[in-house]
């Protein structure tokens, strides 16, 4: 306790002794060897002596941001001649040891240092660097000895893994608590002092610190700042221990930066090789295509055909390299009469089943299938063949009709017959009034070989709904077959050791206005979808949705079994992106996302500004940012906001 004279002394000197009383160690505070001991707990100070030779962007938040920590970081200025003169030395050291060193990669070692110390003083003489004595304390604390051992253990080998060197010094923890309130000037005056570490002006705004929440994914590229002021670098194709997928979904109104955020995201993925597909409208994504040297198929026919009888690769065996053919081929079936569904919706299952066997006699008939092609499956090789070796709809037609007029009424029902009259009428439709886009063999050349490729949906739109996304559907699933042959060749490549992990080719589609083949008529699709999905991230391989509104995928009259299926759709999408969203869709929001947000988010989508996002990257693990583009990426995005 203070008498009253130390008391007196105390105030007379600018002590305010009212706040101190509020402030201090309650319970006292004593300086064991090793750490500092307070009433509520234990301390010790990690004293950095030697940073990273090769400092990253913001590499103080990688000092000053760590969990049960605080960091003192004094700054001073430092004689220009005194410096100059430590350099001198160092050099005429180093330049010895260039000389006399025992190895070559020693006296490599010392030429390398020797020259960036030459650069460093001539930019110091030239007055285009300034240096600062830089001193670094990280406080630790924890409950007991024990748990401050462990945490002070932990952080000292994680920045020695960054190139970062920490001490914590014995006998010295009342110095070093003391160190917390003084200037670094007032600590060069303690006995037994040591000199902070010479570091660049350049070096320390580099790593600014107050970057509190961030994400660095290793792979990634820059796509704005969070609302602290921290770069947000993200690789969709980056696996954490949240992050297991490659998928993504966006919402957002019109004029809300949407599509300025997917092309962010499409620029940054090619920019990593990765391979690259979408849908082109409105001629939105023209330029940037163009910029890339990327090629825009038109759908309507006018430029080839993609044949709907041509059995695709969309299914592989469990180790993701051979082919399923078997399977690839039953798929094939299910999407042709997918196709055909889209065109006559009230098409029934079970009618299905009894087009499918006529199917598989038909690709029997054409040579493509062994008899007994189940029982056979060694013998099956329809996947990959010349286009010229599959047959179109308009043989598939007269299959059909020859298979009628052999006395199919008689061995049926009127119901049946009604059915089948109907499935005749829509392969007749697909062959005559809409010959040119899918009655023929595939003409589109070499379209695996680019590397980025868009579908212009915008010349298919003048046809009617059920045709416009029927096609729409088949686009999407040459793009699957791609995906899939990448990421068979890349898992290939990667197990023969003539690739390495960094150099995996990642292979994005791009699906805007998704709506238009994800809806309440088209369940069989969403179904499809989510097997997609399921698969896409064994082939290296992501899709990237988008829409305006939940409400698009989710109106008031779904019924239960595709909310079910669309749910899993956005649970199989890692990330979701919102953007400004109406407040009238918050409950739907909160029904297809659930506890992804937390209310006040879910309340902020309705004020969002354009280019203002909310991200969450799995679990809880959210950021609000905004997308940064510069000009010149402006001027590229042209055409979409």
């Amino acid at each position: 306790m203070l008498n009253e004279k130390e008391i007196q002394t105390l105030i007379k000197e600018g002590f305010d002794l009212s706040f101190i009383e509020k402030i201090q160690p309650q319970g006292g505070i004593t300086f064991p060897e090793d750490r500092m001991v307070a009433g509520d707990g234990t301390y010790a100070c990690l004293h950095i002596y030697q940073l990273a030779k090769r400092p990253t962007p913001f590499w103080l938040t990688t000092i000053m941001n760590n969990p049960k920590t605080i960091t003192k970081f004094d700054l001073a200025p430092i004689d220009k001649e005194a410096i100059l003169s430590d350099i001198d030395k160092a050099m005429r050291e180093l330049d010895s040891q260039a000389e006399e060193n025992r190895t070559r990669t020693q006296r490599n070692e010392a030429v390398n240092e020797f020259r960036s110390l030459e650069r460093y003083a001539n930019e110091i003489n030239q007055g285009d660097e300034v240096s600062k004595m830089v001193d670094i304390r990280i406080y630790v604390t924890a409950d007991t000895q024990e748990e401050l051992e462990k945490e002070v253990g932990d952080l000292r080998r994680s920045l020695k893994a960054m190139g970062y060197k920490s001490v914590s010094y014995i006998g010295k923890q009342a110095q070093e608590w003391l160190a917390f309130f003084q200037s670094y000037s007032e600590q060069q005056n303690e006995p037994g002092s040591k000199e902070g570490i010479t570091v660049p002006s350049s070096a320390i705004g580099g790593g600014y610190p107050f970057n509190h929440q961030f994400l660095n994914d290793t792979g990634g590229g820059y796509i704005g700042k969070t609302d602290t002021g921290g770069a947000f670098i993200y690789n969709p194709y980056a696996i954490t221990a949240l992050r297991k997928s490659f998928s993504s979904m966006t919402l957002g109104k019109p004029g809300m930066g949407k599509s300025t955020l997917l092309k962010l995201l499409e620029e940054m993925l090619y920019g990593k090789r990765t391979i690259i597909r979408g849908f082109e409208k409105n001629r939105d994504w023209y330029k940037l295509i163009q910029s890339q040297n990327g090629k825009i198929y038109d759908l309507s026919g006018k430029e080839g055909m993609l044949n709907p009888m041509e059995p695709l690769a969309t299914i592989t065996d469990a180790s993701g390299k051979v082919i399923d053919e078997l399977n690839s081929y039953l798929q094939h079936r299910a999407t042709f009469f997918n196709k055909v569904r889209f065109l006559n919706p009230a098409m029934r299952s079970v009618d299905i089943l009894d087009f499918g066997k006529i199917m598989d006699d038909f690709y029997i008939s054409y040579g493509l299938l062994p008899e007994n092609y189940t029982q056979n499956q060694k013998d099956i090789h329809i996947i990959g063949l010349d286009p010229s070796k599959y047959p179109t709809v308009g043989e598939f037609k007269q299959f059909v009709d020859q298979f009628v007029e052999s006395g199919y009424k008689d061995r049926v029902t009127d119901v049946k017959m009604v059915e089948m009259e109907n499935f005749q009428t829509v392969i007749t439709s697909m062959c005559e009034q809409y010959g040119s886009i899918f009655n023929g063999r595939s003409t589109f050349r070499n379209i695996d070989e680019e590397d980025v490729l868009f579908f212009d949906i915008e010349t298919i739109g003048h046809f009617d709904d059920e045709v416009y996304k029927c096609m729409l559907y088949t686009a999407m699933n040459i793009v699957w077959n791609q995906a899939l042959k990448n990421g068979r060749k890349q898992k290939i490549a990667l197990e023969n050791g003539d690739i390495t992990p960094d150099e995996v080719r990642f292979f994005a589609f791009f699906l805007d206005e998704c709506q238009e083949i994800l809806s309440p008529d088209t369940v069989f699709v969403v179904k499809q979808v989510v097997k997609f999905l399921k698969e896409m991230r064994k082939f290296s391989a992501g899709a990237f949705f988008a829409t305006q509104s939940p409400q698009e995928l989710l109106p008031e009259t779904s019924s239960d079994d595709y909310i079910s299926k669309i749910k899993q759709v956005f649970e199989l999408c890692n990330a979701k992106f919102f953007l400004q969203l109406d407040a009238s869709v918050s409950e739907t929001m909160k029904k297809a996302m659930g506890n992804l947000l937390t209310d006040g988010q879910y309340e902020d989508l309705a004020l969002l500004e354009q280019g203002e996002v909310i991200v969450n990257l799995g679990g809880n693990n959210n950021y609000k940012i905004k997308t940064d583009p510069d000009q010149e990426q402006l001027k590229r995005f042209a055409g979409g906001h």
